[in-house]
């Protein structure tokens, strides 16, 4: 080991250098011009030390030049950056001869490099077996016009054998206008949604291979099943499924939606629909999808020119779904309206598979909050991300992939808390439902009694920290009833919970939520803006026993089903029904699970209408003056028994009877309140 200097393990880190800059400037030839001068630089350096053809001298330089070389020939068809698997390799080879050196160990010297380049070939096999991530791919600068590029090897069909090996070379490959590229994702990309994959996974396999073929042995034939028909909410993932199926296979994948079909021209639509089936079968095996399938598949019958473009299209992609079948093209279509397509193109024998790509499942939700909060180095502990994943039951993957791009723009490399992904649920949602009215007051503006004062403030206060209730084994009621007298504030008790909490706010009535389909409407629109208030103004049309109000009883059924049915409860969604007369409600309404929390609002007591009355007289906005004998205690004993709706009329009549008397000043006296109840009786 003496003989072999320390500038020779010195030139082993220049050649790797050498490969990565040679590499850099020639994609096709780097390597096999920095192998051969590295390999002359370590000769030469060794000869002069060592002037003797020995095993010796030779076995360093055997093992530095043919495992950068094996690793080059394994590692360029796969687009990583070149040099990176290469001086990883050299590295350790350089670094294990050195401390022998240092050592002066010559007995284990040759075994331990041996061993070094045994290990670098097998890092460089699972290496370059192990599928792509992200980050390791190359930017489009590295290569020079696309030299050196591999997809363009896989987008190219493999090429009919020749009679000769001149002819081979001669003949080009044909360009393509639908080009299969390799799939960006795979199994490593995806997180939950179990079932749904390995079902797809199956289907896809099937397609490409046959029902008992392999990759390497397929068994398909005209009768293999084919097509998968992918149905589900918009953004819940399709597309992405379906490049995943060809990652999972290994296959090229080859996407086409409505946009790159349709033309202005007559006929050129269905030329582009053949086009794209023969360009798929030439690159095949691939997989074929074809997104917003609904945009070419409608109804035939419903064209009323049975001559059309969209009639000709239709019967060209009924045709083609057949003859690709056995082909090696697996034919994947996604669509958001499977009632709208034509049955007679999505039957067996052209889609054998139906899937529904559901919302994502709970294990979805965490890896996808997850994934996006670790790109930005945000943290948030896991049982916080877990449980805020659960109230999200029923948002798509695009809804929740925004919320977790929002919450990394505000929040970018710190720590967060679950209000962070509230707000940043409300920026991404954009609306809060229906609008409060300007100069909606709170309930810090609201005259109640203290009883039910104090049940709103802690029903605000649970609604505002629904984690750290369901902590410690609570929860925010699904529904609440407010019941009283007409007149007692019900309606301004739901628009201030709204606004003291910042839910999402759907108003109704009862009335119209026996029109069909007005529950499913309201209720999806509330699971949209969640968290929100579902506010039932009237609700008696609604919530009336079903023994006594026959012609509601399908409604009410309906909205029972809805509230807590085999769907489950509905998370973080509020329901609140006003009425003058809970006596008269289904019983069923009442129970723990729906409106279990009930408020009456009384009518307001002396105490109460009195500050009620001394805020109203004290508003600068009001150019009013009183009598000597106008105070809120003397008003407030006149005004006793009534409710504040009916107090607001009753002093709006005073004043117009305080105004016709004297319009300059207006001056009101207790004769005029009077008046007004007098006439209001």
């Amino acid at each position: 080991m003496n003989t072999i200097s320390l500038k020779k393990y010195f030139n082993t880190a220049y050649t790797g250098l050498l490969a990565l800059l040679l590499t850099l400037v020639f994609p096709a030839l780097g390597y096999w011009l920095a192998i051969p001068i590295g390999a002359v630089l370590d000769i030469f350096d060794v000869l002069k030390e060592t002037p003797a053809w020995t095993w010796t001298s030779i076995l360093p330089i055997v093992l530095l030049a043919v495992v950068p070389a094996l690793m080059s020939i394994v590692q360029f068809p796969h687009d990583r950056l070149p040099g990176q698997e290469f001086i990883w390799s050299m590295a350790v080879i350089w670094a294990s001869g050195f401390l022998l050196y240092r050592h002066q160990n010559v007995v284990y010297a040759y075994p331990v490099l041996a061993a070094a380049g045994l290990l670098c070939g097998v890092y460089l096999y699972c290496r370059m077996t192990t599928p792509l991530r992200d980050s390791e791919r190359p930017p489009e600068s590295l290569w020079p016009s696309g030299e050196g590029r591999t997809d363009q090897i896989l987008t190219q069909p493999v090429a009919a054998p020749s009679s000769s090996r001149s002819e081979a070379k001669s003949s080009a490959p044909p360009a393509f206008r639908f080009v299969a590229k390799r799939a960006r994702y795979n199994r490593h990309h995806t997180a939950g949604m179990v079932d749904t994959i390995a079902t797809m996974e199956a289907a896809v396999g099937q397609a490409l291979w046959g029902a008992e073929g392999t990759p390497a042995r397929p068994r398909r034939n005209a009768n293999t099943k084919n097509g998968l028909l992918l149905a589900g909410r918009p953004g819940n993932g399709k597309t992405f499924l379906a490049e995943v199926m060809a990652g999972i296979h290994q296959v090229p994948f080859l996407a086409v939606s409505a946009a790159d079909l349709v033309s202005m021209w007559v006929g050129e639509t269905t030329q582009n629909v053949a086009r794209v089936f023969e360009e798929a079968r030439a690159q095949a095996p691939c997989v074929l999808l074809l997104d917003e399938f609904d945009s070419f598949m409608m109804p035939r019958q419903s064209v009323a020119n049975a001559d059309s473009e969209s009639v000709r299209t239709a019967n060209t992609l009924l045709t083609k779904l057949v003859d690709i079948r056995g082909s090696g093209v697996c034919v994947i279509a996604a669509t958001n309206f499977p009632d709208k397509l034509d049955r007679a193109g999505i039957r067996e024998g052209r889609f054998d598979f139906k899937i529904t790509v559901p919302d994502p499942d709970l294990a979805a939700r965490v890896g996808l909050l997850r994934t996006c909060l670790k790109q930005a180095k945000v943290t948030l502990s896991s049982q916080k991300l877990e449980r805020m994943a659960k109230r999200w039951e029923g948002f798509s993957v695009k809804r929740i992939l925004s919320i977790g791009e929002a919450v990394a723009d505000n929040n970018r490399g710190c720590e967060i808390f679950p209000g962070d992904l509230l707000k940043a649920l409300r920026k991404v949602q954009g609306f809060g439902g229906s609008p409060l009215p300007e100069g909606t007051p709170g309930f810090s503006e609201l005259y109640y009694d203290p009883e039910t004062r104090e049940r709103f403030r802690s029903l605000a206060v649970r609604m505002n920290d629904m984690a750290a209730i369901e902590e410690v084994g609570g929860a925010v009621p699904s529904g609440i009833l407010l019941h009283g007298a007409p007149g007692t504030g019900k309606s301004a008790a739901a628009r201030a919970l709204a606004k003291d909490t910042g839910w999402a706010f759907v108003h109704t009535t009862g009335q119209d939520l026996l029109a069909d389909g007005e529950i499913d409407r309201v209720i999806d629109k509330a699971l949209d803006l969640r968290p929100a208030l579902i506010f039932i103004d009237e609700a008696d049309d609604i919530l009336l026993s079903r023994e006594h109000s026959p012609f509601a009883r399908s409604a009410t059924n309906k909205l029972l089903a809805r509230m807590d049915g085999a769907a489950g409860r509905l998370h973080d969604v509020v329901f609140i029904a006003a009425t003058n007369h809970p006596e008269h409600l289904d019983a069923a309404m009442l129970r723990g699970g729906r409106f279990a929390d009930k408020i009456e609002l009384r009518l307001p007591d002396a105490t109460t209408l009195e500050r009620y009355l001394h805020h109203w007289m004290a508003n600068p906005e009001r150019k009013l003056s009183f009598t000597e004998n106008f105070t809120p205690a003397a008003t407030a004993r006149m005004l006793a028994g009534l409710s504040f709706a009916t107090v607001d009329s009753v002093l709006k009549q005073a004043i117009a009877h305080a105004y016709g008397r004297n319009p300059n000043p207006v001056r009101l006296s207790l004769a005029d309140v009077a008046m007004a109840l007098k006439e209001m009786a």
